[in-house]
């Protein structure tokens, strides 16, 4: 039912951002979100992943310890990840002011902050065993997002920059849960530092 809404979610803001925007718009959107799912892909792969496969083994005694070094590793890794994002959109933007992506630097790194925390609190809901929270995570995000594209297209104004605008809203109201629920975490990071090795030495056999 998840993997539905979120499946059949993108499917039909594709679908609407291509209708809406325009070809050429739709196409500058297209390849900025391409960069975005790549860094998700490198979040999964050093981050989620392994947490879906180390967490159900860790003692109940160390699970607020293991959850608080994993949800800080996330956060570390999605503000690198989403400042790099932004300096390199703005260096080529710079560079290249033809293209007009000046004023997208910052609306593509929120947006990427915001897209892989959400995607990283319905994974950890999953493990937590916690699969409602995860279902009504996803579906304030997504369903979220369709209702806003189409209210901004209505009623408002709508090209590139207001999409990942409405990207990171609604992400970012999707990851209140987690949020509500990290009191009862303990967060270290030494413990995080372990952690990350521990996930490194997993994910490096599948990356080389």
């Amino acid at each position: 039912m998840d993997q539905a809404i979120v499946s059949g979610s993108n499917f039909l803001t594709g679908i609407l951002v291509a209708r809406f925007l325009g070809i050429e718009s739709f196409g500058v959107y297209t390849l900025l979100w391409a960069v975005v799912i790549f860094v998700l892909s490198i979040q999964m792969s050093v981050i989620s992943q392994p947490m879906m496969t180390i967490a159900p083994k860790q003692p109940v005694e160390y699970e607020s310890k293991y959850y608080g070094a994993v949800i800080t590793n996330q956060l570390v890794f999605s503000f690198i990840s989403s400042f790099l994002l932004w300096l390199s959109v703005f260096v080529v933007a710079k560079n290249n002011p033809e293209w007009g992506l000046l004023n997208l630097a910052i609306p593509l790194a929120f947006s990427s902050f915001f897209f892989q925390n959400q995607d990283f609190v319905r994974r950890f809901f999953f493990v937590r065993k916690k699969t409602l929270l995860s279902i009504s995570s996803d579906s304030i995000g997504y369903f979220g997002r369709l209702v806003l594209i189409i209210i901004f297209f209505q009623y408002f104004y709508l090209d590139v920059e207001v999409v990942l605008w409405i990207i990171t809203a609604s992400s970012a109201i999707a990851i209140f849960p987690v949020i509500l629920s990290t009191s009862q975490y303990s967060f270290n990071f030494r413990e995080s530092y372990e952690v990350f090795k521990r996930h490194w030495i997993l994910v490096t056999p599948i990356i080389f």
